[in-house]
């Protein structure tokens, strides 16, 4: 597979509900297409020194082919490259991305309250490790 069919997904470490979506995308990352970074951590600093943003997002963050893809469209990004979820990405994208932008949103204020944080990720498999170390960035 060649880098540019690599995506890079940065992802808020400290969130419960980006962690089980994490961990949804390498269970059925077949092809291996994903590669992760937490937010806050080098590796995703160093690659979001090229966004335009002054602050962190508080948002996913899909980094794929130079483009840098936010909120329910890095959703649907993901969605759309993993097997089984190639139809339910092109329903949800059928959506205007400001309505879906929005229901993002409200999910994304009330994710702490209702999923949690994570002080300490679960010990990962050998090839989930692999996915998630900063040297495969």
């Amino acid at each position: 597979m060649s880098e540019e069919e690599i995506s890079v997904i940065l992802y808020d470490g400290d969130c419960g509900l980006c962690h089980r979506f994490i961990y949804y995308l390498i269970s059925r990352d077949t092809h291996n297409r994903f590669r992760f970074a937490p937010l806050q951590s080098e590796s995703g600093m160093k690659l979001l020194k090229d966004f335009p943003i002054n602050e962190l997002p508080d948002s996913v963050v899909v980094v794929f082919q130079g483009l840098f893809l936010t909120r329910s469209a890095a959703a649907l990004h993901c969605l759309k490259r993993i097997s089984g979820m190639q139809t339910a990405a092109r329903i949800l994208s059928l959506f205007p991305l400001m309505l879906s932008d929005r229901v993002y949103d409200l999910i994304a204020r009330r994710r702490y309250r209702w999923f949690g944080m994570k002080e300490n990720c679960p010990l990962p498999s050998p090839s989930v490790l692999k996915k998630l170390r900063e040297q495969s960035l």
